[in-house]
C-alpha cells in the first residue's frame, strides 16, 4: 500500500472512528504514554509492525533485491547490525523505508479496520515518524511527547546508545514535531505527572471523540 492510498483509507476509517497519531522524538516517553493510553484504548504500534517484517520471508526477499547491504553471506544482519547501518547510511536508510513502508501502512489500515468492526471508536496509532513520513495529515489529530534533550539521553536503552546521535538526526527537531501537534505531553517530571498528563488527554480525546459524532 502506497502512501497516498494509506492516506485515502485513513480519511473513509475517519468517518467511523477517532483517529488518534501518536509520535514524539526517540526516548521523549511515547512508549510509555502509549501503554498508559492502552489501558483504555486501542494502539496500533508502526514500530512493532516494522520490526516484525524482517521475520517475514517475502519482505526479506525484497529487501535482498533493494538494499543488498543489509546481508552478510546471504543472512539478513541482526536488528543492532541493521540499525547502526541504516542510521549511518541515508541512502540505504531510504532504500528499506520503500521496502518496509507499503507493508506497514497496509497493517495499520488492516488492524484499524477490525478495531471499527468491532464497534471501536477511538483508535491510536503510535509511531516515532509520523511526520517525518508525511502521513499527519491523515489522522484526525496528532499527539506529540516531549522532552528535554538531557532527560531523553539519559533514558536512552543500553541498546540505542550506540546510534543515539545518528538516530536524532534523521528525526524533525522535537519543536517542529510539536508544532505539527493537536496536543503536546512535556514528560519532563515524574511517572505520577505523567498520568495526570494523560488522564487530561483522555478527556481531550473523549471531547474530540463526541464532536466527531455530532459532526456526522
Amino acid at each position: 500500500m502506497e502512501r497516498s492510498e494509506f492516506c485515502h483509507a485513513l480519511f473513509r476509517l475517519q468517518r467511523q472512528v477517532l483517529l488518534v497519531g501518536l509520535t514524539g522524538g526517540i526516548a521523549a516517553g511515547k512508549s510509555t504514554v502509549a501503554a498508559m493510553l492502552a489501558q483504555r484504548y486501542p494502539v496500533v504500534e508502526a514500530d512493532r509492525i516494522a520490526k516484525s517484517l524482517y521475520e517475514d520471508q517475502c519482505v526479506v526477499e525484497r529487501l535482498r533485491k533493494h538494499c543488498p547491504k543489509l546481508f552478510y553471506q546471504g543472512k539478513l544482519l541482526s536488528r543492532q547490525e541493521i540499525a547502526y547501518k541504516i542510521f549511518r547510511d541515508p541512502q540505504l536508510r531510504q532504500c528499506v523505508e520503500r521496502v518496509l513502508y507499503p507493508y506497514v501502512f497496509a497493517q495499520l489500515v488492516q488492524h484499524t479496520q477490525r478495531y471499527v468492526e468491532a464497534g471501536v471508536r477511538v483508535v491510536i496509532h503510535e509511531s516515532a515518524l509520523l511526520v517525518e513520513a508525511h502521513i499527519a495529515h491523515c489522522y484526525t489529530c496528532i499527539v506529540c511527547v516531549a522532552a528535554p534533550l538531557e532527560c531523553r539521553k539519559a533514558r536512552v536503552s543500553p541498546f540505542l546508545r550506540d546510534t543515539w546521535e545518528l538516530r536524532v538526526q534523521t528525526q524533525l527537531p522535537q519543536a517542529r514535531k510539536c508544532a505539527s501537534a493537536h496536543y503536546v505531553i512535556y514528560n519532563a517530571g515524574s511517572r505520577r505527572q505523567l498520568e495526570q498528563q494523560v488522564r487530561r488527554l483522555q478527556s481531550w480525546l473523549e471531547l474530540q471523540r463526541r464532536r466527531l459524532l455530532i459532526r456526522r
